[in-house]
C-alpha cells in the first residue's frame, strides 16, 4: 500500500502488506515460493479507532487474498489485520467493502470454492459473494 502527499506527489509510506500476510504459520493464501502478489480489489477506507487505549487513525483494505488491513495513516504501520475468508486469483475481497464506523464489512468471491467457517456463526460454507 502506497501512501501519496497530494500536494507534492511524493511518497508518505509504503507497506508490502503481502509480505506480512506470508509470516503468517500454514497460511492458505501464501503458495510455496516465489510468491504472488495480490491486489487491493475494494475501495480504502479511513476510520477513526479506539485500540488498546489510543484513538488511532487507520487506512482499511482488502486484499484479494482474503486479508483485511488496518494500518496507521500517519506511518503505515500495520494496527491489525485478519483473514476474513478464502483467497485466490479471481477471489478475496472485491466489490467494495464499507464500515459503520466500529466495524468493518466484506464480501469474499470463494472463487476456488475453498470450506471456511463464518464467525461468530461456525456455520461452514464454500460459497461466496
Amino acid at each position: 500500500m502506497l501512501i501519496l502527499e497530494e500536494l507534492l506527489g511524493q511518497s508518505n509510506w509504503v507497506t508490502d502488506v503481502f509480505y506480512f500476510a506470508c509470516l503468517v504459520p500454514d497460511n492458505p493464501d501464501c503458495p510455496p515460493g516465489p510468491n504472488l502478489d495480490a491486489d487491493f480489489g475494494e475501495a480504502l477506507m479511513l476510520l477513526t479507532i479506539y485500540a488498546n487505549g489510543t484513538i488511532r487513525d487507520v487506512v482499511v483494505a482488502v486484499q484479494k487474498s482474503g486479508f483485511a488491513w488496518a494500518l496507521n495513516r500517519d506511518d503505515g504501520e500495520i494496527v491489525w489485520f485478519k483473514l476474513a475468508g478464502p483467497g485466490g486469483e479471481e477471489g478475496g475481497g472485491q466489490w467494495g467493502a464499507a464500515t459503520d464506523g466500529r466495524r468493518v464489512y466484506t464480501n469474499i468471491a470463494n472463487s476456488n470454492r475453498v470450506n471456511f467457517t463464518l464467525a461468530p456463526s461456525r456455520q461452514t460454507t464454500m460459497v461466496g459473494a
